[in-house]
Protein backbone atom coordinates (compact mmCIF):
# COMPACT_ATOMS: atom_id res chain seq x y z
CA UNK A 1 0.00 0.00 0.00
CA UNK A 2 2.50 2.80 0.74
CA UNK A 3 5.93 3.40 3.31
CA UNK A 4 5.39 5.77 6.29
CA UNK A 5 8.04 6.67 9.25
CA UNK A 6 10.06 3.36 8.52
CA UNK A 7 6.92 1.62 8.62
CA UNK A 8 5.62 -0.47 5.17
CA UNK A 9 1.89 -0.98 5.02
CA UNK A 10 0.30 -3.95 3.52
CA UNK A 11 -2.96 -4.73 2.53
CA UNK A 12 -4.07 -8.22 4.20
CA UNK A 13 -6.82 -10.75 6.07
CA UNK A 14 -7.39 -11.82 8.90
CA UNK A 15 -8.80 -15.62 8.61
CA UNK A 16 -10.76 -17.49 11.13
CA UNK A 17 -13.20 -20.21 10.84
CA UNK A 18 -17.23 -19.89 12.15
CA UNK A 19 -19.20 -23.06 13.60
CA UNK A 20 -23.05 -22.89 12.83
CA UNK A 21 -24.70 -24.14 15.35
CA UNK A 22 -26.70 -27.64 15.41
CA UNK A 23 -25.04 -27.68 12.11
CA UNK A 24 -22.28 -29.98 11.32
CA UNK A 25 -22.26 -30.56 7.74
CA UNK A 26 -19.75 -27.81 6.95
CA UNK A 27 -18.06 -24.98 9.00
CA UNK A 28 -17.73 -21.08 7.68
CA UNK A 29 -14.18 -19.76 6.66
CA UNK A 30 -14.28 -16.03 7.63
CA UNK A 31 -12.07 -13.27 5.71
CA UNK A 32 -11.77 -9.90 6.86
CA UNK A 33 -9.80 -7.02 5.42
CA UNK A 34 -7.03 -5.34 7.65
CA UNK A 35 -3.69 -4.20 7.42
CA UNK A 36 -0.23 -6.10 8.24
CA UNK A 37 2.78 -3.82 8.88
CA UNK A 38 6.76 -3.99 9.13
CA UNK A 39 9.45 -2.22 10.56
CA UNK A 40 12.28 -2.72 11.81
CA UNK A 41 11.30 -1.11 14.97
CA UNK A 42 8.54 -1.68 17.49
CA UNK A 43 5.41 -0.35 16.17
CA UNK A 44 3.60 1.04 19.20
CA UNK A 45 -0.55 0.47 19.58
CA UNK A 46 -1.18 3.32 19.10
CA UNK A 47 0.57 3.50 15.55
CA UNK A 48 -1.13 0.44 14.55
CA UNK A 49 -4.55 1.65 15.56
CA UNK A 50 -4.07 4.97 14.00
CA UNK A 51 -3.06 3.15 10.21
CA UNK A 52 -6.32 0.59 10.58
CA UNK A 53 -8.48 3.77 11.48
CA UNK A 54 -7.16 5.15 8.10
CA UNK A 55 -7.51 2.27 6.40
CA UNK A 56 -10.65 0.65 7.31
CA UNK A 57 -13.06 3.67 9.30
CA UNK A 58 -13.30 5.24 5.34
CA UNK A 59 -14.74 1.90 3.64
CA UNK A 60 -18.15 2.37 3.37
CA UNK A 61 -20.47 -0.91 2.08
CA UNK A 62 -19.63 -0.74 -1.20
CA UNK A 63 -15.80 -0.29 -0.80
CA UNK A 64 -15.60 -3.38 1.78
CA UNK A 65 -17.78 -5.41 -0.50
CA UNK A 66 -15.66 -4.98 -2.98
CA UNK A 67 -12.25 -5.65 -0.75
CA UNK A 68 -13.95 -9.44 0.19
CA UNK A 69 -14.66 -10.19 -3.18
CA UNK A 70 -11.32 -9.28 -4.53
CA UNK A 71 -9.61 -11.70 -1.54
CA UNK A 72 -12.14 -14.19 -2.63
CA UNK A 73 -11.01 -14.21 -6.36
CA UNK A 74 -7.26 -13.76 -5.18
CA UNK A 75 -7.80 -17.28 -2.93
CA UNK A 76 -10.12 -18.87 -4.87
CA UNK A 77 -10.17 -18.30 -8.79
CA UNK A 78 -13.33 -18.96 -8.80
CA UNK A 79 -12.50 -22.59 -8.10
CA UNK A 80 -12.44 -25.09 -4.30
CA UNK A 81 -9.56 -25.86 -2.66
CA UNK A 82 -7.94 -28.46 -1.18
CA UNK A 83 -5.25 -29.21 0.98
CA UNK A 84 -3.70 -31.66 3.45
CA UNK A 85 -3.54 -30.55 6.90
CA UNK A 86 -0.82 -30.70 7.70
CA UNK A 87 0.08 -29.56 4.44
CA UNK A 88 1.60 -32.08 1.54
CA UNK A 89 1.40 -34.74 4.28
CA UNK A 90 -1.20 -36.66 2.50
CA UNK A 91 -2.28 -37.56 5.74
CA UNK A 92 -5.80 -38.33 4.24
CA UNK A 93 -6.98 -35.54 6.20
CA UNK A 94 -8.40 -33.34 3.75
CA UNK A 95 -9.88 -29.66 3.83
CA UNK A 96 -11.83 -28.37 1.03
CA UNK A 97 -12.82 -24.75 0.60
CA UNK A 98 -15.50 -23.43 -1.79
CA UNK A 99 -15.96 -20.19 -3.27
CA UNK A 100 -19.51 -19.58 -1.90
CA UNK A 101 -20.30 -17.12 0.76
CA UNK A 102 -22.97 -17.38 3.33
CA UNK A 103 -24.96 -14.12 3.75
CA UNK A 104 -27.41 -13.06 6.53
CA UNK A 105 -31.16 -11.68 6.00
CA UNK A 106 -31.67 -8.45 7.84
CA UNK A 107 -35.51 -7.78 8.23
CA UNK A 108 -36.03 -3.87 8.31
CA UNK A 109 -38.32 -3.40 11.73
CA UNK A 110 -39.45 -0.07 11.97
CA UNK A 111 -42.14 2.30 12.40
CA UNK A 112 -44.47 -0.51 12.88
CA UNK A 113 -43.93 -3.04 9.69
CA UNK A 114 -41.26 -5.21 8.78
CA UNK A 115 -39.52 -5.70 5.38
CA UNK A 116 -37.70 -7.88 3.36
CA UNK A 117 -35.82 -6.53 0.16
CA UNK A 118 -34.37 -9.44 -1.63
CA UNK A 119 -32.38 -9.40 -4.97
CA UNK A 120 -33.93 -10.98 -7.42
CA UNK A 121 -30.97 -13.66 -8.27
CA UNK A 122 -30.23 -14.44 -4.63
CA UNK A 123 -30.38 -18.27 -3.88
CA UNK A 124 -32.03 -18.59 -0.15
CA UNK A 125 -30.12 -21.38 0.63
CA UNK A 126 -27.25 -19.32 1.14
CA UNK A 127 -28.65 -17.69 3.86
CA UNK A 128 -27.37 -18.64 7.14
CA UNK A 129 -28.17 -15.92 9.79
CA UNK A 130 -30.69 -13.84 10.23
CA UNK A 131 -30.95 -9.88 11.74
CA UNK A 132 -33.03 -7.56 12.76
CA UNK A 133 -32.24 -3.87 11.65
CA UNK A 134 -33.91 -1.32 13.95
CA UNK A 135 -34.08 1.79 13.66
CA UNK A 136 -31.86 4.78 15.73
CA UNK A 137 -33.38 6.18 18.85
CA UNK A 138 -34.44 9.79 17.71
CA UNK A 139 -32.22 12.66 19.91
CA UNK A 140 -33.86 15.54 21.35
CA UNK A 141 -32.91 19.21 20.24
CA UNK A 142 -34.57 22.33 20.88
CA UNK A 143 -35.41 25.55 18.88
CA UNK A 144 -33.95 29.07 19.65
CA UNK A 145 -37.17 30.26 17.95
CA UNK A 146 -39.96 27.74 18.21
CA UNK A 147 -40.23 26.61 22.14
CA UNK A 148 -40.47 22.94 21.35
CA UNK A 149 -38.83 20.33 21.33
CA UNK A 150 -37.21 18.47 17.77
CA UNK A 151 -35.92 14.90 17.44
CA UNK A 152 -33.39 13.84 14.69
CA UNK A 153 -31.59 10.47 14.63
CA UNK A 154 -28.82 12.13 12.89
CA UNK A 155 -26.71 14.17 15.43
CA UNK A 156 -24.87 16.23 13.11
CA UNK A 157 -28.37 17.33 11.65
CA UNK A 158 -29.88 17.49 14.59
CA UNK A 159 -27.12 20.36 15.81
CA UNK A 160 -27.27 22.00 12.83
CA UNK A 161 -30.97 22.51 12.27
CA UNK A 162 -31.55 23.51 15.88
CA UNK A 163 -29.67 23.55 18.96
CA UNK A 164 -28.25 21.20 21.78
CA UNK A 165 -30.80 20.18 24.22
CA UNK A 166 -29.79 22.21 27.06
CA UNK A 167 -29.48 25.26 24.94
CA UNK A 168 -32.01 27.45 26.86
CA UNK A 169 -30.44 26.42 30.32
CA UNK A 170 -27.21 28.99 29.11
CA UNK A 171 -28.26 31.90 31.29
CA UNK A 172 -27.83 29.19 33.94
CA UNK A 173 -24.53 27.89 33.06
CA UNK A 174 -21.49 29.02 31.35
CA UNK A 175 -21.93 30.10 27.49
CA UNK A 176 -18.27 30.02 26.14
CA UNK A 177 -16.14 27.17 25.74
CA UNK A 178 -12.63 28.87 26.90
CA UNK A 179 -9.65 26.91 26.00
CA UNK A 180 -6.29 26.75 27.58
CA UNK A 181 -3.35 25.60 25.33
CA UNK A 182 -0.27 23.54 26.36
CA UNK A 183 1.97 23.39 22.53
CA UNK A 184 5.65 22.51 21.87
CA UNK A 185 7.47 25.65 20.60
CA UNK A 186 7.87 24.69 16.70
CA UNK A 187 4.11 23.70 16.15
CA UNK A 188 2.36 26.43 17.84
CA UNK A 189 1.71 28.74 14.39
CA UNK A 190 0.29 24.99 12.83
CA UNK A 191 -1.74 24.23 15.82
CA UNK A 192 -3.29 27.24 16.05
CA UNK A 193 -4.16 27.38 12.72
CA UNK A 194 -5.29 23.83 13.12
CA UNK A 195 -7.69 24.79 16.40
CA UNK A 196 -8.99 27.91 14.69
CA UNK A 197 -10.69 26.35 11.86
CA UNK A 198 -13.58 24.85 14.69
CA UNK A 199 -14.51 28.64 14.32
CA UNK A 200 -15.44 28.56 10.60
CA UNK A 201 -16.98 26.40 7.78
CA UNK A 202 -15.56 22.83 6.68
CA UNK A 203 -17.75 21.06 3.83
CA UNK A 204 -17.54 17.30 3.78
CA UNK A 205 -15.61 15.99 1.17
CA UNK A 206 -17.72 13.85 -0.22
CA UNK A 207 -21.53 12.89 -0.66
CA UNK A 208 -22.68 11.37 3.11
CA UNK A 209 -26.23 10.77 3.97
CA UNK A 210 -24.72 10.51 7.69
CA UNK A 211 -22.05 13.20 7.77
CA UNK A 212 -23.12 16.88 7.42
CA UNK A 213 -21.27 20.22 6.51
CA UNK A 214 -19.68 21.60 9.79
CA UNK A 215 -21.05 25.05 10.23
CA UNK A 216 -18.79 26.57 12.99
CA UNK A 217 -19.12 26.52 16.29
CA UNK A 218 -21.05 28.79 17.69
CA UNK A 219 -23.71 27.92 15.09
CA UNK A 220 -24.09 24.55 15.95
CA UNK A 221 -23.85 24.86 19.52
CA UNK A 222 -24.76 28.04 20.59
CA UNK A 223 -22.12 29.19 22.07
CA UNK A 224 -18.26 30.42 21.44
CA UNK A 225 -15.45 28.68 21.16
CA UNK A 226 -12.68 31.18 23.02
CA UNK A 227 -9.07 30.26 21.65
CA UNK A 228 -6.41 32.07 22.97
CA UNK A 229 -3.43 33.79 21.09
CA UNK A 230 -0.05 32.23 20.81
CA UNK A 231 2.05 32.91 23.89
CA UNK A 232 -1.38 34.79 25.84
CA UNK A 233 -1.80 34.12 29.12
CA UNK A 234 -3.74 31.18 28.47
CA UNK A 235 -0.99 30.05 26.12
CA UNK A 236 1.83 27.66 27.56
CA UNK A 237 4.82 26.64 25.18
CA UNK A 238 6.80 23.81 25.73
CA UNK A 239 10.13 22.57 24.61
CA UNK A 240 10.51 20.52 21.70
CA UNK A 241 13.24 18.45 22.94
CA UNK A 242 12.36 17.23 26.79
CA UNK A 243 14.71 15.51 28.76
CA UNK A 244 13.12 12.35 29.59
CA UNK A 245 9.80 11.24 30.04
CA UNK A 246 9.11 12.14 33.42
CA UNK A 247 10.69 15.73 33.28
CA UNK A 248 7.82 16.18 29.98
CA UNK A 249 4.74 14.35 31.95
CA UNK A 250 5.78 16.74 35.06
CA UNK A 251 5.44 20.10 32.99
CA UNK A 252 2.75 19.27 31.44
CA UNK A 253 0.66 18.21 34.72
CA UNK A 254 2.02 21.19 36.04
CA UNK A 255 1.40 23.47 33.17
CA UNK A 256 -2.24 22.50 32.94
CA UNK A 257 -3.05 22.69 36.77
CA UNK A 258 -1.05 26.37 36.76
CA UNK A 259 -3.88 27.28 33.58
CA UNK A 260 -6.89 25.73 35.36
CA UNK A 261 -6.18 27.50 38.66
CA UNK A 262 -6.04 31.04 37.01
CA UNK A 263 -8.45 30.35 34.70
CA UNK A 264 -11.49 28.24 36.37
CA UNK A 265 -14.11 26.40 33.93
CA UNK A 266 -10.94 25.96 30.82
CA UNK A 267 -10.48 23.25 28.71
CA UNK A 268 -6.92 22.42 28.98
CA UNK A 269 -5.63 21.38 25.56
CA UNK A 270 -2.80 19.74 25.23
CA UNK A 271 -0.94 19.17 21.69
CA UNK A 272 1.00 15.69 21.55
CA UNK A 273 3.83 15.73 18.42
CA UNK A 274 4.66 12.88 16.57
CA UNK A 275 8.31 13.55 17.94
CA UNK A 276 7.43 12.58 21.38
CA UNK A 277 6.18 8.95 20.74
CA UNK A 278 9.36 7.53 22.69
CA UNK A 279 7.77 9.40 25.77
CA UNK A 280 4.31 8.16 25.41
CA UNK A 281 4.89 4.99 27.80
CA UNK A 282 7.63 4.88 30.25
CA UNK A 283 8.80 3.28 33.66
CA UNK A 284 9.66 4.99 36.44
CA UNK A 285 10.95 3.54 39.68
CA UNK A 286 9.42 0.02 38.84
CA UNK A 287 6.27 1.31 37.33
CA UNK A 288 4.56 1.63 33.94
CA UNK A 289 3.03 4.62 32.95
CA UNK A 290 1.32 5.52 29.66
CA UNK A 291 1.59 9.66 29.18
CA UNK A 292 -1.87 10.22 27.75
CA UNK A 293 -3.38 7.90 30.87
CA UNK A 294 -1.38 9.49 33.23
CA UNK A 295 -2.47 13.45 32.35
CA UNK A 296 -6.18 12.39 32.30
CA UNK A 297 -5.31 10.78 35.63
CA UNK A 298 -3.68 13.58 36.98
CA UNK A 299 -6.28 16.19 36.04
CA UNK A 300 -9.43 14.09 37.02
CA UNK A 301 -7.56 14.18 40.78
CA UNK A 302 -7.33 18.03 40.37
CA UNK A 303 -10.77 19.08 39.09
CA UNK A 304 -9.94 20.16 35.47
CA UNK A 305 -10.63 18.47 32.21
CA UNK A 306 -8.28 18.21 29.24
CA UNK A 307 -8.12 17.79 25.49
CA UNK A 308 -5.50 15.98 24.22
CA UNK A 309 -4.54 16.46 20.50
CA UNK A 310 -2.59 13.45 18.42
CA UNK A 311 -0.27 15.46 15.70
CA UNK A 312 -1.32 12.75 13.06
CA UNK A 313 -4.38 14.26 13.72
CA UNK A 314 -3.80 17.51 11.96
CA UNK A 315 -2.96 15.69 8.70
CA UNK A 316 -6.17 13.76 8.81
CA UNK A 317 -7.77 14.18 5.10
CA UNK A 318 -11.26 13.90 7.07
CA UNK A 319 -11.45 17.32 8.08
CA UNK A 320 -14.78 17.52 8.60
CA UNK A 321 -15.66 14.66 10.60
CA UNK A 322 -12.56 15.60 12.67
CA UNK A 323 -14.24 19.28 13.52
CA UNK A 324 -17.30 17.19 14.80
CA UNK A 325 -15.36 15.33 16.69
CA UNK A 326 -12.94 17.65 18.44
CA UNK A 327 -15.51 20.16 18.59
CA UNK A 328 -18.28 17.68 20.45
CA UNK A 329 -15.29 16.76 22.94
CA UNK A 330 -15.01 20.69 23.35
CA UNK A 331 -18.32 21.14 23.98
CA UNK A 332 -19.48 17.96 26.64
CA UNK A 333 -16.68 19.32 28.72
CA UNK A 334 -18.26 22.77 29.17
Amino acid sequence: MFSEQDISVHEAIECGLSFIPQQQKYALFSITPSIYLESNKVIEKEKKQEYSRRYLDKMRNQEYEEKLQMWCNILFENNRISFDIPVNSNSGFKFQLSPNRGFAEIHYNGQNHIRIDTPQTYNTNQSIYHGIQIDEPKLEFVNSIINRPFYDDNPMRGLSNHKPYDANHYDIFPQDVRLGIVCPVSFAKKFNTFIKKLNTTIFTSKSSDYIHDYIAFNSIYNCRLDIPDINSERWISTTDNPINAVELVRYICMSSKSLAKHFPGIVITIFIPNSWSNYRQFYHNGEFFDLHNYIKAFAAQHNFTTQIIEENTLYDKMECEIAWWLSLALFVKL
